[in-house]
Formats: structure tokens, C-alpha cells, sequence
């Protein structure tokens, strides 16, 4: 093995080594490992229990009367997806790229 490869392999390790152990440094679950300060610019501070709301059998009912997600409309949805992806592709092919420029003038600036 060369000397440069071995350089290149090292460096490339150590880079890689350092940017793992920065990413798993700031791991979500130290912010809570971490006590809350009791008192915020003189004012004391209540940590309360979480709390999870959950909707009732009547607001789900209610909800699920009053959405229009019928056959018909996810129908529709389907179509009109459908129409914006062959449009998008149309207009990706009349998109022409910077560098198409400078090709152009480049080859009419020679004659």
C-alpha cells in the first residue's frame, strides 16, 4: 500500500469517526437527562405532568360525518394528482439548464 493511500485512509477515518461521535453528542435525550431550572429570571417554575387528549366516540363520529372524504372525492384527488404529475413532467421538459446557454453562444460565436 502506498503512503498517500495510507494517509487518505486515515484521514478519511478520523472524518468519519468525528462526525459520528458529533452527531450521537447531540442526542435528543440529553436535553431531557437535564433538570429544568426551578426558577426563570427570578419567577418560580412548575414542571407539570403530561397530559393526552384523546377525542370522544361522539367528536369522532361528528368528524367523520362532516369530512367529505367520499368514493367520488378521492376519486377526484386521484385525477387531479394525476393532471399536476404529467404537468410537472411537461414543464421539466421545457426547462432548459443554465449551461445550455453558454453551449449555444459558445458555438455561434465560432462561425
Amino acid at each position: 500500500m502506498k503512503a498517500p493511500n495510507l494517509i487518505a485512509l486515515t484521514a478519511s477515518l478520523l472524518i468519519a469517526g468525528t462526525s459520528v461521535f458529533a452527531l450521537r453528542s447531540f442526542d435528543d435525550r440529553a436535553a431531557s437527562m437535564l433538570a429544568a431550572p426551578h426558577f426563570v429570571n427570578g419567577t418560580r417554575v412548575v414542571d407539570l405532568a403530561p397530559i393526552e387528549v384523546r377525542p370522544t366516540d361522539a367528536e369522532v363520529r361528528q368528524a367523520m360525518l362532516a369530512s367529505e372524504d367520499t368514493l367520488d372525492s378521492a376519486a377526484a384527488a386521484i385525477k387531479r394528482s394525476a393532471e399536476d404529475r404529467a404537468a410537472a413532467l411537461i414543464g421539466a421538459q421545457l426547462a432548459m439548464p443554465y449551461y445550455s446557454f453558454g453551449n449555444a453562444l459558445r458555438h455561434t460565436a465560432k462561425e
